[in-house]
């Protein structure tokens, strides 16, 4: 088929009215090399009435083959608004977001295609890839089985580590049963969601590697931190304490504590900003309890974007968090989550967001 052919089957009227015809023609244009022609179909489709969600995520595709992705993410979007649990359009949505770099978009629709289609492998396997380039490594190895896990490169700046199996043991010895509740991180093997589960018990040698912290840490009255490598075992923190320490109490603060080991009382830990809250003892289980159902009911997305800007807030410059933080407002500018909290505001109403 050549261009001349396919510029005369373009003007046939039962073709241009057509949405499926359309974009039947639009393949056979990209299929001949003929992308203007293709580009012009586009055109045209995008003036029919979108109530087809079937040709809307056609058009969709075609968009990515002429590198449109702008118009392709708006055709998969109103397709996802006529049927919104169209596993396969949700599948090309999220691999359309990995391509242009927005991985926690990409995950987002990927865990909505599992929860309609199961059975949908094509998304499992482009989740787990997305973690794994976030760098979340646990959550993709949920989703692949073992026997087709692949070995993954070592960083080029990897350093063994100088602590042997015998050492860790003999520290988990040294502290375990020293501090009374713990969280168990669990992972959903469909999704890779994590969820952490608060366990009101001593811990010990069995549940150390569960021993997590959250996003906003909240201690009871009686909680005491102290850092004891230096002043009682002759080592420096490690695992990346200094790092984190530093930049969250500052650093004449962090030197005192990690050279004195004196105890961090939960009061004191809240002022100098350790800990997000500190409530009395009884209060705990109550209060983070009512704290996570306060974040489960927020704007999930909105949510995701913070915790990802103040993780970059101390290594980037003002002029890299401008760009990240304009580049999250625009992608949150166009979820559902936004017009309901704009919706709700003008009509001096809670707002009910969905995590969309």
């Amino acid at each position: 088929m050549d261009g001349k052919r396919i510029g005369i089957e373009m003007h046939n009227g039962k073709v241009e009215n057509d949405p499926r015809a359309l974009i039947a023609y639009a393949e056979a244009c990209l299929q001949a090399g003929a992308e203007g022609e293709a580009r012009d179909a586009v055109l045209k489709g995008c003036n029919h009435p979108a109530n087809d969600p079937v040709s809307l995520r056609g058009w969709a595709q075609i968009c990515q083959e002429l590198g449109l992705a702008r118009q392709a993410k708006e055709c998969y979007q109103k397709a996802l608004r006529l049927n919104a649990k169209d596993a396969e359009t949700l599948y090309r949505l999220a691999l359309l977001l990995a391509d242009i770099g927005d991985y926690e978009g990409s995950i987002h629709h990927l865990k909505k295609a599992i929860r309609v289609g199961p059975g949908h492998q094509d998304a499992r396997k482009l989740l787990a890839e997305n973690y794994r380039d976030l760098g979340l490594t646990g959550q993709s190895d949920a989703l692949v089985p073992k026997t087709e896990r692949q070995a993954q490169p070592e960083p080029e700046r990897y350093f063994p580590p100088s602590v042997s199996e015998r050492d860790t043991e003999a520290f988990v010895r040294l502290f375990a049963s020293r501090e009374s509740g713990y969280c168990l991180q669990q992972i959903d093997d469909s999704t890779g969601e994590v969820v952490l589960l608060y366990q009101d018990a001593p811990f010990d040698s069995e549940v150390a590697a569960a021993h997590l912290v959250g996003d906003i840490t909240v201690a009871a009255r009686s909680a005491s931190l102290t850092f004891l490598f230096a002043p009682k075992l002759g080592l420096a923190p490690d695992m990346g304490a200094t790092y984190f320490l530093a930049r969250r109490i500052g650093e004449a603060r962090a030197r005192y504590f990690a050279m004195t080991g004196a105890p961090i009382g939960a009061e004191t830990a809240e002022r100098i900003g350790l800990v997000a809250e500190c409530v009395d003892d009884e209060q705990l289980p109550a209060r983070a309890a009512a704290l996570a159902g306060e974040l489960a009911a927020a704007p999930r997305e909105a949510l995701v974007a913070v915790r990802g800007l103040m993780a970059r807030a101390c290594s980037s410059s003002l002029p890299e968090q401008l760009e990240l933080e304009a580049a999250a407002q625009a992608r949150l500018g166009d979820t559902a989550d936004f017009i309901e909290g704009v919706t709700a505001f003008r009509q001096k109403r809670p707002p009910r967001f969905g995590g969309r």
